[in-house]
């Protein structure tokens, strides 16, 4: 993943961008700090948002997933289930100080990107996991949810297979309001990499023109 983020850095250097690298050391706290914004926030229950304001029985819909009759995802169930639970959701007092921190982080982060900066960040901790592997480690996706909480538009870019075979990504973040500035970029670098492939366990798609001549 990290070698996917330089090659796309290379890639919009070549196209004239001017690197600079960046810590932000609040990004190891991605988890913490959207789930306190996001509770801070929430007027309403995750459950009622996935009961259309009737709050769900979560046991039952486990069960119903089971066999397979629940409408619902098994990750929207679990987080139901744990909105919660502590130490998810800090206390009141504690969730301030995270909220203002957070807060401070976002309008950092919409001074550094301005109206003409770009943020690469990686999409994932390692490469596309097995179905359902993603439940065991259940905050890798805080790599993506840290920008809802910081209000940028993110667009994300393909970049190729890993020596596995398995799909690579990089997120491309703007400004605030600049959601152009990083489909731009996006498109550069479909352009580069050749945009999106198929796994190598997935058989690539036969061109009309050789359908023709198998038959």
């Amino acid at each position: 993943m990290v070698a996917a983020q330089e090659r796309a850095g290379r890639a919009l250097a070549e196209r004239g961008a001017r690197l600079r690298r960046r810590r932000i050391p609040e990004f190891e706290r991605s988890f913490g700090l959207w789930s306190a914004m996001m509770a801070e926030a929430a007027d309403t229950s995750f459950r009622e948002l996935l009961g259309e304001g009737e709050a769900i029985p979560v046991g039952r819909e486990l069960l119903r997933w089971a066999l397979l009759r629940s409408p619902h995802t098994l990750p929207a169930l679990m987080l139901a289930a744990f909105e919660d639970a502590r130490p998810f959701v800090p206390r009141p007092a504690r969730r301030r100080k995270i909220v203002a921190d957070g807060q401070r982080l976002r309008a950092r982060m919409h001074a550094l990107l301005g109206t003409r900066g770009l943020l690469l960040y990686p999409s994932h901790p390692r490469p596309a996991p097995r179905h359902f592997g993603s439940l065991l480690r259940p905050f890798d996706w805080a790599y993506t949810a840290i920008f809802n909480i910081l209000e940028l538009p993110v667009t994300q870019v393909p970049m190729g297979l890993s020596r596995s075979g398995l799909p690579l990504g990089v997120q491309v973040a703007a400004g605030a309001g600049q959601d152009h500035l990083s489909i731009a970029a996006a498109v550069a670098l479909e352009q580069d990499f050749g945009g999106w492939v198929p796994p190598s366990a997935v058989p690539r798609p036969v061109s009309p023109a050789r359908a023709q001549e198998a038959v």
